[in-house]
């Protein structure tokens, strides 16, 4: 510092001092005396790469040690003369604070002035510097008259600083990460806990559903196997029936949904008289409302168009569904089937269709969790009034495809609405005209017609020989039995191998009219088989109908890929069977 030598505050000028980063060299003199003792201080400080200090708040003169230029790297520019000065050479974002730090410390009872801030090095870097300082010399108030203090580099105490903090910084982002992952994996197990719970309940529930029907059909058949009396056995015989119509039911249900989760479901848009559909639908259900002492209505738009192009069979599916629930869950009251028209929409008509009931009803938990698959609203449900809870799921998928959202409207004890909306193209149908009465004619003209097929098909294939391979026992019996009804000739077989050897040792004018093959056999699939048929025994005329109960496109694909002229899914419906016989054997349109 420069000062006067006396000023136990002021230090004396340094001498001796070799360049920045040596050692400083021993004073001359007695180590008793003061100055050397300052001076000592002074090399000691500077060696540290800490420099001392001191402002003159009267004169606002700035003085400090010698070689501080050289340790702040500013030795080309030099320091500055005054606190100002040296304000105004720190960098912009620290200025504000150096001068509130040096107008705190005149102006407050502060025992001490601290203040951290950059200066600009003379080859280009921005470097840290820390300063701290006491009054040295105060006036009659109190106020500091001069200032002696110290400044030291931090820069790397800074980068130090920021190291952690990021370092901090980053640790939190991954305890927050980890947290959230957690929260994941946590919401995952629940997730995948709650569909084990699900799966396990819907495997119990169909365990129940499937041996329900199967009860009944084993059971009424050995009860009529035991009765003597024509008129029980036939009602025994209706209780089988019905029963497999339900175990069918299942089925179905349980394919459409692997269907839809693999994504082998496609709409089939035609022209439809959405008036008739709806009025069918509600003929189909009568007979139960009734049985239920339930009022079933439907309520029709009078703007509802004559037609709209969509696809019928599954728009009937998801009715059905809605309808059947609706009774299934309904004591007291009734059921009414909606449509109603909402304008236009574009080109397109704007229609709502609704199932509304009195039933049970249900809370809005149970109904956030009705659209998925293998859930009821809750697991009393399936006991009380059965069901495997797929229809709706079923219904809720077919709706999406459709464009639309199945939403449900219930409250608990007094009834449920389930409905959607549906933008369909308009559509020209002669159909679309018939009133209530034509419609009712026609549901049982078709009756008529399906029967005249049936006896039109028998009476064409009279007769003809069949060979059916399968080797099932139980199959051929029923196979058999149902073409032997019909007038038809029938050879069987249960072994792929020994079929095609029946078929090499027949005479050119004794060869079968056609094949009946399951695809499932023993030694070869019946898709192999009929390969070798074709290709290896030349018989490439030969109808040859696959029978199985996997109903899969891949699977119908590949019969038609390996020379199957058709394919009949099993359980087998008689007329479907004799149809396709016929258009084979006799050629033509008779389907």
């Amino acid at each position: 510092m420069t000062g006067q030598a006396n000023d136990p505050l002021r230090l004396p000028p340094l001498s001796g001092m070799s360049s920045l980063g040596h050692a400083p060299e021993s004073p001359q003199g007695s180590a008793d005396n003061p100055a050397q003792r300052l001076q000592w201080i002074e090399q000691a400080l500077t060696y540290a790469r800490e420099v001392v200090w001191e402002y003159d708040v009267r004169t606002q003169q700035l003085d400090y040690c010698r070689y501080v230029d050289r340790l702040h790297g500013t030795a080309q520019k030099g320091l500055p003369s005054t606190y100002e000065a040296l304000v105004e050479s720190i960098h912009p974002e620290d200025r504000p604070a150096a001068r509130q730090a040096m107008e705190d410390f005149l102006t407050k009872p502060l025992e001490e002035f601290y203040v951290e801030y950059r200066l600009l090095r003379d080859d280009g870097q921005w470097v840290w510097s820390r300063s701290r300082g006491r009054a040295a010399e105060r006036d009659e108030q109190g106020r500091p008259l001069r200032i002696l203090g110290t400044a030291v580099g931090i820069t790397y105490l800074k980068e130090l600083q920021a190291s952690l903090q990021e370092s901090e910084r980053r640790l939190k982002a991954s305890e927050s990460q980890l947290r959230e992952r957690e929260r994941e994996l946590r919401a995952a197990l629940a997730a995948a806990e709650e569909s084990v719970r699900s799966r396990t309940q819907f495997l119990a529930t169909m365990s129940h559903e499937i041996r329900t029907p199967l009860n009944s059909i084993i059971g009424a058949s050995r009860l009529a196997l035991l009765e003597s009396d024509p008129t029980h056995v036939n009602e025994h015989l209706q209780l089988v029936n019905a029963a497999s119509a339900h175990l069918m039911e299942l089925v179905n249900n349980v394919l459409d949904h692997s269907r839809l989760q693999a994504g082998a479901v496609e709409l089939d848009p035609r022209p439809t008289a959405l008036r008739h559909l709806l009025q069918d639908l509600t003929r189909q259900f009568n007979q139960t409302a009734e049985a239920r002492g339930l009022e079933l209505r439907l309520r029709l738009d009078p703007a509802l168009p004559a037609a709209v192009k969509a696809d019928g069979l599954r728009l009937t599916q998801v009715i059905t569904n809605l309808m059947a629930n609706a009774l299934r869950f309904t004591h007291v009251g009734g059921v009414e089937l909606r449509a109603e028209s909402l304008g236009q929409h574009g080109e397109l008509q704007r229609i709502r269709l609704s199932v509304s009931d009195t039933g049970i009803g249900m809370t809005t938990d149970q109904a956030q969790r009705l659209f998925h698959a293998y859930a009821q609203a809750d697991s009393s449900i399936a006991r009380r009034y059965g069901g495997t809870g797929l229809g709706l799921a079923i219904s809720h998928r077919l709706v999406q495809m459709m464009g639309s959202e199945l939403t449900v409207q219930s409250q608990l004890g007094v009834g449920s609405v389930f409905g959607f909306e549906l933008l369909l193209p308009p559509a020209e149908l002669p159909l679309a005209s018939m009133g209530v009465e034509d419609a009712e004619r026609r549901m049982q003209d078709r009756a008529v017609q399906a029967q005249d097929r049936w006896m039109q098909a028998a009476q064409s294939l009279r007769g003809r020989l069949i060979l059916v391979v399968d080797d099932n026992p139980m199959n051929l019996t029923v196979v058999r039995r149902f073409l032997e009804r019909a007038g038809v000739r029938v050879i069987t077989s249960n072994s792929p191998v020994r079929a095609m050897a029946l078929l090499a040792d027949a005479a050119a004018d004794q060869l079968p009219d056609a094949v009946l093959m399951d695809l499932y056999l023993p030694e070869m699939s019946g898709a192999d088989a009929t390969r070798l048929i074709r290709q290896h025994m030349g018989l490439v005329d030969l109808p040859v109908v696959a029978v199985s109960a996997s109903v899969t496109p891949e699977e119908q694909q590949a019969c038609t890929d390996s020379g199957m002229n058709d394919f009949v899914s099993k359980p087998i419906d008689p007329e479907r069977l004799l149809l396709a016989l016929r258009r084979l054997i006799l050629g033509g349109d008779h389907s």
